[in-house]
């Protein structure tokens, strides 16, 4: 499990901070908050899945599918890889890892 939290800790500082860029670049408050947000919750789950709360994975797993949803959306009205693409596949790699450490997870400790 500690890829995973280490995973989503790293995807929450890059959300908060992509949040934060969000704000000084554009002046754009929605992203500021949902930034924020997001990244904060990211950053509480990648704390509790540290300490091996399985149910933080599952939020963080949640969270991160949402988001790439969202970028991917973006992307696709957009066509422009800052920030809507890159956001999507840090996104799905986090999407990734968080199943991959889920089900290692689960087969260490049936």
């Amino acid at each position: 499990m500690k890829i995973a939290a280490i995973a989503t800790l790293a995807y929450g500082f890059l959300v908060l901070a992509g949040g934060i860029f969000g704000y000084v670049q554009a002046k754009s408050l929605p992203s500021l908050i949902m930034g924020g947000l997001c990244g904060v919750i990211l950053l509480a789950a990648g704390g509790y899945i540290w300490q091996g709360n399985m149910p933080a994975a599952y939020v963080a797993g949640a969270m991160a599918l949402l988001l790439s949803l969202f970028f991917a959306y973006r992307f696709s009205t957009t066509g422009k890889f800052m920030p809507g693409g890159m956001m999507l596949a840090v996104s799905f790699v986090a999407v990734v890892v968080l199943v991959y450490g889920v089900f290692a997870s689960l087969r260490d400790h049936p």
